[in-house]
């Protein structure tokens, strides 16, 4: 077994045409003109372009005028799960960052998503727009959308991981990493089926390498442990991380949520 300090975290690539990585959407709300004193309330949230199904919201300002978002009321039931949200809001520029998974954890396919905006800065129905874009394994710079009425500047990008495996009970199989959510000692078990080198390496949320965290170790056929001693690394901050675990067998991510 193996024992090292340092933090960590998971990011999970799931089955067949499943890519993980990054997308960060940017919007410009110009100052409104209603009812609410220069303040407003807004959702941003993706849903599949082929089904129109939710999949999850990012942000959510609002609270007793929530009911002025009605298009994302309709469509998300309100789940918030790993959302920003908070009071109304002052207009402005909106950053959101989402890692290609469903409400549930699990990434989903490939294919063309929306990203939707609603925003209302009076008592009414607040008027929408949505980005359309491919999530997949090519990588998109830079896209941005015309502006239209107060929705401006905006732009978007997706950073895909370079790992994908093909059977999601492959993952259960090669890796765990527990407990999740962790605040003191968090195990990675990964399972080999001869000895072989092991790279282990820390991303954070947008995708960008932290730390090589472990290059080349030797480990043994079988099951290995490696433990994270999470209270010895003063500069890992409360949040979500993501471990990637590469070997000759499997390139392996997945998340986890450091208390």
């Amino acid at each position: 077994m193996y024992s090292f300090s340092v933090s960590f975290i998971i990011f999970i690539n799931t089955s067949f045409s499943q890519t993980s990585g990054t997308l960060n959407f940017s919007v410009k709300i110009t100052e409104p003109t209603g009812g609410y004193n220069n303040k407003l309330v807004i959702a941003i949230w993706l849903e599949d372009s082929a089904t129109g199904s939710f999949i999850k919201t990012k942000l959510r300002y609002a609270v007793a005028e929530v009911q002025y978002l009605n298009v994302w009321i309709a469509k998300s039931n309100q789940n918030v799960v790993d959302a920003v949200t908070g009071a109304t809001t002052s207009p402005g520029t909106f950053n959101v960052v989402w890692n290609g998974t469903a409400v549930n954890g699990s990434v989903v396919p490939d294919g063309t998503y929306n990203v939707w905006i609603q925003f209302s800065d009076k008592n009414s129905s607040g008027p929408t727009k949505y980005c359309s874009f491919v999530k997949g394994p090519n990588p998109i710079v830079n896209a941005t959308y015309a502006n239209s009425g107060n929705f401006t500047n905006m732009s978007l990008s997706w950073t895909p991981t370079a790992t994908q495996i093909n059977d999601p009970l492959l993952f259960n199989q090669k890796l765990m990493i527990y407990p999740n959510p962790v605040r003191d000692n968090v195990k990675i078990e990964f399972l080999l089926s001869k000895d072989q080198t092991v790279d282990i390496s820390l991303y954070n949320l947008k995708g960008q390498l932290v730390n090589k965290f472990s290059e080349g170790i030797l480990a043994d056929i079988g099951i290995n442990t490696i433990v994270w001693n999470i209270k010895d690394q003063t500069c890992i901050k409360p949040g979500f991380y993501f471990i990637r675990v590469k070997c000759r067998e499997y390139d392996l991510v997945k998340k986890i949520n450091v208390l």
